[in-house]
Parts: C-alpha cells; structure tokens; sequence
C-alpha cells in the first residue's frame, strides 16, 4: 500500500479503478465513518487538552483535520478556536508533524500507528 496525494494505492484488491492517477492500480479512499488510532506527543495547550506528554488517540476519521476535532472534543470545544484561523487553516503558531514531517495541511492523511508530534511556536523576545 502506498499513500500518494491524499489516496492508498493498491494492487490487487477489488475497489475502485482509477487509472488516471494509479497507473491501474485500485484506489482505496478512506471515509468519515471509519477511525485511525494514532500515537499522540503533546507540548504546551497541547499537552493540557490530552492531559499527558503522550497518548493513544483514536480520531473520528483518517485526517489532521479529523484528530483537532477529536481534541477539540476532549478540550469541550474549546481549543479549535485558539488554532484554527480564520481561513479554516492551522494557524502558524501552532505545529504539527507526523511520522516526522511538518504538517501544515488539515487534510494531511493519518494511518493507524502514526506518530503525530502537536506544539506551539514559542515567540516574543
């Protein structure tokens, strides 16, 4: 299985065919009713919504977008606001990376067992 622009390329497995973009390969695309469980480090608010340095996450769909609600569920709704800017993206003072690379898009895919790093930009002088 291979992850290529947001989709799970796979050979030989009955599904959808999609050979402008897989070479013939079966596409898989996940939906919203399934879940990903994945390794969570946290710093700073981060650490105070899940409560520990790390922990196991298990969010309601497979992407970055999918685990801050999923946080923002278990902070009462409170941390999506101090985020999410006004355009809908991750604001630039806070970080995420997964499997050790920056994520700066919500719709970043997450898999089961990713390890997904949340922290905030410390700034000021």
């Amino acid at each position: 299985m291979k992850r290529v622009n947001g989709y799970f390329y796979l050979q030989n497995i009955t599904g959808h065919e999609d050979k402008s973009q897989s070479n013939g390969h079966f596409v898989w695309e996940p939906t919203s009713l399934s879940h990903v469980s994945v390794n969570v480090s946290a710093f700073g608010l981060w650490q105070m919504v899940l409560g520990a340095k790390r922990r196991r996450v298990e969010t309601k769909g497979h992407t970055v977008g999918d685990l801050i609600a999923t946080l923002n569920e278990m902070a009462s709704g409170k941390l999506e606001a101090e985020i999410i800017g006004d355009d809908g993206r991750l604001d630039p003072k806070f970080k995420i990376f997964v499997n050790g690379r920056e994520s700066v898009a919500l719709s970043t895919l997450l898999t089961d067992d990713d390890d997904v790093v949340l922290f905030g930009v410390i700034d000021g002088g």
